[in-house]
């Protein structure tokens, strides 16, 4: 087994359920390396993943950990192998966060202390851009 780590964005997203009735998601999705986000490769994922992929479907980047796992496909005279990152854990990037009531009323609060405590303060010995000299900084 290959255990991996990749930065993901899924392309396609599709639904089954598995024998035992639980859901299973299954498609394509991008995975970048050094930048480049051309490299695609079928997953699958269960359980968790596949809720979160159902509420969110195409277009969710996040972080993905799992393994590679190689398929046997028999094409003709020869067998292909072929990959598929089988997602165990899934964080994604790009969800909305909902802020509860009590945090936005805390941040509302800190914001007006803060706003109360600068009023009136001056800065003593500051100087603005044209008073700056860069001849008299030099160290020598």
């Amino acid at each position: 087994m290959i255990n991996t780590i990749l930065g993901v964005t899924f392309k396609t997203v599709n639904e089954a359920l598995d024998r035992e009735g639980n859901p299973v998601v299954y498609g394509e999705l991008t995975f970048s390396t050094y930048g480049d986000d051309s490299n695609t490769i079928p997953y699958r994922g269960r359980g968790k993943v596949a809720e979160v992929l159902k509420h969110n479907s195409v277009g969710l980047s996040g972080m993905a950990q799992g393994y590679i796992d190689i398929h046997l496909e028999s094409r003709g005279n020869y067998q292909e192998k072929l990959p598929t990152m089988v997602i165990r854990n899934l964080v994604a990037a790009n969800t909305e966060v909902q802020t509860p009531d009590f945090a936005k009323e805390l941040l509302e609060q800190s914001i007006a202390s803060t706003q109360t405590q600068t009023q009136g303060v001056e800065i003593q010995g500051s100087y603005t851009a044209n008073d700056y000299d860069p001849d008299s900084d030099i160290p020598f």
